[in-house]
């Protein structure tokens, strides 16, 4: 536990190392708590090379500013990430009972910094969010790819079928809203009534 003498109470940046945090690998983590007041695990490795100063709030607020001076739009991909990290970790966010409040959790090294995110993922396609392939997984490079609204409405909808067949497919191929499509297949289904699509 020598390390954990040599950091404890020490400053690097907006950091300041509180107390050891087990390992991540084979390395030691660190918990520290930053200036904005958010703690955050980061490998002691990481703290005395200068690569982590903060608990990323840095270069949030750093990429905002750049964003703005070139006159373009926050890039979503920092939305994403942080609303993941909000309903995994934070238990007053309103999605938290859903997501980290049964065992979803975003994987270590996403949680050290964004970056390992954005480089996991690679590059977002418009209009894409993240997905995990495992509702029941966490987030990580394993268990997420980038995927559209309509595949993740297909996922969440998918338990609801006729013939074998999410409903939400016969409802696009018919024109109907989903919940339309929902109404008369359960006003029917004792009439054995399917859809049936023009081939």
């Amino acid at each position: 536990m020598n390390g954990a003498k040599e950091l404890q109470g020490h400053r690097f940046g907006r950091l300041v190392v509180k107390e050891r945090a087990g390992s991540i690998g084979k390395r030691a983590a660190w918990l520290c708590l930053c200036d904005c007041g958010k703690e955050s695990r980061v490998l002691g490795k990481y703290l005395l090379c200068g690569d982590t100063t903060s608990c990323g709030c840095q270069k949030y607020v750093g990429m905002h500013k750049a964003n703005y001076v070139h006159g373009k739009a926050f890039d979503p991909v920092y939305h994403i990430y942080y609303k993941m990290l909000g309903r995994c970790e934070n238990p007053k966010n309103k999605a938290y009972p859903r997501y980290g409040g049964r065992g979803i959790y975003v994987c270590e090294r996403w949680k050290l910094d964004v970056m390992h995110f954005i480089a996991d993922m690679g590059p977002r396609p418009e209009g894409f969010s993240v997905e995990r392939k495992n509702n029941d997984g966490p987030y990580s490079p394993e268990n997420c790819v980038w995927a559209s609204d309509y595949d993740q409405r297909m996922n969440q909808c998918r338990s609801v079928t006729i013939g074998g067949v999410p409903l939400l497919y016969w409802a696009d191929m018919m024109g109907l809203s989903y919940s339309r499509a929902r109404y008369l297949s359960l006003a029917h289904r004792d009439n054995n009534i399917y859809f049936e699509m023009e081939t």
